[in-house]
């Protein structure tokens, strides 16, 4: 992972790159200068440039100094060519790391000796054991090795590791000349640590510390500084230019400069549906490409700087509450006096550390430090746990450990039979936290476990890892989290170690602190609560308070809701809310023409599945009211089918039927009209399309055309339909703007009124490639939405199409990307082309299920996209 120096230190640029909020508001502010060829990108965003397929589960990745890529996958290393290709490999044995000297050596990393292999035969040129501590009672107590690497100054290897020494864990950097001696290191510096990667910037030693979550440099054993990281990192790269990538929850990849500062971030995992996919480590060449390790698809990824990108925000997993969604519209939005509109709520949300069904484990230490209220108070916290527990919906077993760890009780619905064991702990020995927890997560791995239901550990101990390291210990959890298991960690008391104990809990939400004996019920009975909670809300108030040009009609609220005439409300009490979340609507009949908001405020407020408070406010539509060319009869309303009212409803994921119901299957082609009552309401609107060029885009239609020109034709029928002249009595025209999207994706046009140059737009669409980044698209789009131009009293909407499913990027990413659209009230619709696409995520996508369509050719793509330019701009 080493490179060599220049003149001892990396030289530095003098570009200055953008912070994520800086780049995005760059972004925004130079919209109206870039030329509508231009990419619109931040320069520094990393994009997929090759991926290696021939390279078995590779681990660990060297950018070596011998201009080779080494490719550590478990039986061999791979040495490769930039282009993938295979100069020579060497064979391995148990090594779990790997560096690279300046000559081209090999150095291997072993469970106690790094040993220098011979390249190509694999032989043994020298080994150095690392002896661990000798305790009286316990015998060795085993260093963990965690990282090694190349000196390119010093011209020697350097390993990382931690060990016992009498009474205290300490953290050293180890040297070794060419020939195997052992030179002077030195112990690191931090008292608050966890080490864990190893690398050098010319003559500096960057070391990663995940319990401070920094780089910590040092030179010549002293430390000079530190660099902050945004997140928790697993693995750490240097770069030439004096920057550092690195790699976080085995996905995310990030870039910043010396201060911390983000620079880039991407998903570096492979983003097709069910890919089993786990990035396990990075590193940097001479001229700025990233290789990305993935054992689980057997895959190289390397990624370079790449016009058209920009960078996105990781999910930072919060696990203290719930998150409510709330939405609301009102249809129709454009009537005449005397009609009426149905207004929708919606409340939906999420309760991340919640699961229907939980597989739970509880780790509990009863060694001798235990001894008197400790141990008292662990069996009764313990029981109370269990007795708080649905055994008919959850299943728990107990490892109990010492000096040893063993499984006292497997997975189980027997009530009574963890409650003995439990009753039965007694203290003495020490504290293998590593063996117990490694019993856990067998266990739950194991046939026991049920595959719907969620794996949880609850580790418990009052002192450190006594008989193993704390590396060793991080290890544990760190298998624990990339099996998918949720670590809860309780620390007892004064002795315990809280910076590696939060650590093996993934996020600080999940790290429980109990200060004495008395204190650990509580904490139990705070997890189990968490544990077993199954609602998103509890209960919850829904008030809506009705303007007064606006007419409720009575009775018409589905579910039922509470009238105040005077106030001018409607109110609903739901207890308990289920995960699929509310819906309730009711009809209004509008009094005035103009534009108008369906309510003067709607607002909701309760507790959260985990006793929390929870509140927040809906958004408010609008509506369009014009005066009727004739005089409008009266209509009596019919209220909508309701069950009988109740005091207190208790909602259900079933909804009451609507008018005309929508299909579950896939429709053929259906085309709105556009004509309301026999009027047209004119507006205007910037819109936005967004067009797939990527390689599916060749294949021929029905009229032996290239899908690309059947698309390409759609939207200059679209764009014909759309009014740019400004008129000549309000002032008002339309504009639009065209993007594309493959692997990256372009503003190829932005925000115009100049009919001629979005035809040329759409003329240099050309030359599909291949890629799918339909979130990229979206982005694109959206900061279009945001562009100087865009004209606020006109309506904002993005068209997608799309022929095939996403990839390249999770679907979430495409969720995403699509969400903050929707946020800021932007109409979204999809457009499905042809026989292959994701039905569903395109459903998902579009703001509302009559905004996606289904073009089977394209016929029907033309008539669509006339449809919804026609719905834009005339109601």
């Amino acid at each position: 992972m080493a490179r060599l120096p220049d003149g001892g230190r990396r030289r530095r640029n003098n570009r200055i790159l953008p912070t994520l909020a800086a780049a995005a508001l760059l972004t925004v502010s130079a919209t109206a200068e870039r030329s509508m060829a231009e990419p619109r990108a931040d320069v520094g965003s990393h994009g997929q440039v090759a991926v290696w397929t021939d390279v078995g589960a590779a681990s660990r990745i060297v950018a070596g100094t011998d201009g080779l890529i080494h490719v550590l996958n478990g039986t061999t290393v791979r040495h490769t060519r930039t282009d993938g290709s295979l100069d020579s490999q060497t064979p391995v044995s148990a090594v779990r790391e790997i560096a690279v000297t300046g000559t081209g050596g090999l150095v291997g990393m072993r469970e106690k000796e790094v040993v220098w292999l011979q390249r190509n035969t694999g032989n043994l040129g020298w080994r150095n054991v690392v002896m661990g501590d000798i305790h009286g009672l316990l015998g060795e107590r085993p260093p963990y090795l965690a990282a090694v690497a190349w000196n390119p100054v010093a011209d020697e290897t350097t390993l990382v590791y931690d060990k016992w020494d009498t009474d205290v864990i300490v953290s050293l950097l180890s040297r070794f000349q060419p020939d195997g001696r052992e030179g002077m290191g030195h112990a690191l510096a931090n008292r608050t640590h966890s080490y864990w990667d190893l690398d050098y910037e010319g003559d500096l030693e960057l070391v990663l510390n995940r319990a401070t979550q920094g780089v910590e440099r040092y030179r010549n054993g002293t430390l000079v500084d530190v660099v902050p990281l945004p997140a928790p990192a697993e693995r750490i790269a240097p770069s030439v230019d004096g920057t550092l990538y690195f790699l976080s929850e085995r996905r995310w990849v990030y870039h910043v400069d010396a201060t911390g500062t983000v620079l880039d971030v991407w998903d570096a995992v492979d983003p097709n549906p069910g890919a089993r996919s786990t990035v396990t480590d990075i590193d940097v060449d001479a001229i700025g490409r990233v290789y990305v390790a993935d054992p689980g698809m057997g895959r190289v990824r390397v990624y370079a700087p790449t016009p058209g990108l920009v960078p996105i925000t990781p999910p930072r997993p919060s696990f203290l509450e719930c998150e409510t969604a709330p939405d609301k519209f009102a249809e129709p939005r454009f009537l005449q006096l005397g009609e009426k509109t149905k207004v929708t709520l919606r409340l939906n949300g999420n309760c991340p550390s919640m699961f229907e069904k939980a597989d739970i484990m509880l780790v509990v230490d009863r060694s001798g430090s235990m001894e008197g209220e400790k141990i008292v108070a662990a069996r009764a916290a313990v029981q109370t746990f269990v007795n708080l527990m649905d055994l008919g919906r959850d299943q728990v077993g107990m490892v109990a450990f010492q000096s040893y760890a063993r499984l006292a009780v497997p997975l189980t619905q027997d009530r009574d039979r963890i409650l003995r064991e439990a009753g039965q702990l007694v203290p003495e020995g020490g504290t293998d936290i590593t063996g117990a927890m490694d019993i856990a997560i067998d266990e739950l791995l194991g046939p026991n476990h049920r595959p719907d239901a969620k794996p949880i550990i609850v580790l418990m101990t009052d002192g450190v890892p006594f008989n193993n390291s704390r590396m060793r210990t991080l290890a544990s959890g760190d298998r624990a989290r990339y099996a998918g298991i949720t670590t809860y960690a309780i620390g007892l008391g004064l002795d315990v170690d809280p910076d590696l104990l939060r650590i093996v809990a993934r996020v600080p939400e999940l790290y429980y602190f109990a200060p004495t004996a008395a204190d650990l019920d509580a904490v139990y009975k705070a997890i189990a609560k968490r544990i077993a909670a199954s609602v998103l809300l509890k209960r919850v108030t829904i008030v809506d308070k009705v303007p007064v040009n606006m007419v409720y009609q009575e009775g018409s609220a589905v579910p039922p809701a509470t009238w105040d005439a005077a106030g001018r409300t409607l109110t609903w009490t739901f207890q308990p809310v289920p995960f699929s979340g509310l819906e309730m609507s009711f009809w209004l009949e509008p009094l005035e023409v103009g534009e108008w908001p369906t309510n003067v405020k709607a607002d909701y407020e309760g507790i959260d599945g985990l006793d929390q408070p929870e509140s927040g406010i809906f958004p408010i539509p609008r509506v369009v009211v014009v005066a009727p060319d004739r005089p409008t009869p009266t209509h009596t309303f019919t209220p909508e089918p309701t069950v009988p009212p109740t005091a207190t409803v208790t909602p259900t994921p079933t909804v009451p039927p609507t008018v005309p119901p929508t299909p579950t299957s896939r429709p053929g082609p259906i085309y709105v009209p556009i004509v309301f009552n026999n009027r047209c309401f004119d507006r205007h609107t910037d819109v936005v399309l967004i067009i797939d060029k990527s390689t599916t885009m060749r294949r021929k239609g029905a009229d032996g055309r290239l899908k690309l020109e059947e698309a390409k034709d759609a939207a200059r029928a679209f764009l014909q339909q759309l009014r740019f002249a400004r008129d000549p009595v309000t002032g008002g025209y339309d504009q639009a703007a065209i993007v594309w999207f493959n692997n990256t994706a372009r503003t190829e046009q932005t925000l115009t009124n100049d009919p001629a140059a979005l035809l040329r737009a759409v003329d240099r669409i050309r030359d599909p490639i291949e890629g799918s980044r339909i979130d990229l698209g979206l982005s694109f789009a959206h900061q279009q939405m945001l562009n100087p131009r865009r004209r606020f009293e006109n309506t904002p909407a993005i068209v997608l199409l799309s022929d095939g499913e996403p990839n390249r990027v999770s679907i979430e990413g495409v969720y995403k990307a699509a969400d903050a659209i929707k946020r800021d009230r932007i109409d979204l619709f999809a457009v499905g082309f042809g026989a292959d696409i994701r039905e569903y995520a395109l459903r998902t996508i579009a703001s509302r299920p009559e905004h996606y369509y289904f073009s089977p050719d394209g016929h029907d793509l033309t008539k669509i996209y006339r449809t919804i330019a026609g719905k834009l701009v005339c109601r």
